[in-house]
């Protein structure tokens, strides 16, 4: 299911670009395949977040605290949250947006 919007604006960028990359242009004037892929890069980045969240928060965090109303509950339920948690979630779509980033200028600085 978190897939879904990754895939969707991929396709979207292929129909809008083609094959190639590009720069990221950011404008006044919207551009499509830089739109479409930010759209990947946030939702790959929250897909990220999420996974480092569930599975470091699990592991390393101090018992959870349900989002809704704060009461603790135990590790691996729905809707609970750490601190440990939150930060790895933070983390983990940094670390998708640093690559990107790195990426982007190793592999189009020849242009």
């Amino acid at each position: 299911c978190n897939g879904v919007v990754s895939s969707l604006a991929s396709v979207l960028y292929l129909h809008a670009n083609g094959m190639g990359e590009s720069h990221l242009i950011i404008s006044k004037q919207l551009h499509w395949p830089t739109m479409y892929s930010l759209a990947v890069l946030g939702s790959i980045s929250c897909c990220c977040g999420d996974t480092w969240a569930s599975e470091i928060g699990s592991a390393v965090g101090h018992t959870p605290r349900l989002i809704t109303n704060l009461c603790l509950v135990p590790r691996g339920t729905n809707g609970g949250v750490s601190f440990v948690g939150i930060f790895a979630s933070a983390l983990g779509g940094l670390f998708v947006g640093v690559v990107y980033c790195v990426m982007q200028l190793l592999l189009l600085s020849n242009e």
